[in-house]
């Protein structure tokens, strides 16, 4: 399967992203599945780091800061979440499609 071909069923996934008329995907699409990926990877790795260092008040910091950034984004922590876990899904299967167009 192309990358295309991936990256269509994938864009279906995440609502910021787009595709043109003729149902590919766009390119401003596939960016907004490598920022949002990459802010969730951010939160991801806040977590980790909280969870070893235990620093006072880490906790209260990172859910302050993240229920922030989902309020500024409409959604609720939980909504991130989820869209956190769809786009990192979305991103692996993009990077794994450019591997195999890569590699052909």
């Amino acid at each position: 399967m192309t990358i295309w071909k991936y990256a269509v069923l994938i864009l279906a996934l995440v609502p910021a992203a787009s595709a043109k008329s003729d149902g590919t995907p766009s390119l401003q699409g596939m960016l907004a599945i490598s920022k949002m990926a990459g802010a969730c990877g951010i939160l991801q790795q806040m977590s980790a780091f909280q969870g070893t260092t235990k620093l006072e008040n880490g906790d209260a910091f990172i859910q302050r800061f993240w229920s922030t950034e989902a309020a500024r984004l409409g959604k609720t922590p939980e909504e991130y979440i989820a869209t956190c876990n769809s786009t990192m899904s979305a991103y692996e299967k993009l990077w794994l499609a450019a591997e195999d167009v890569d590699g052909a």
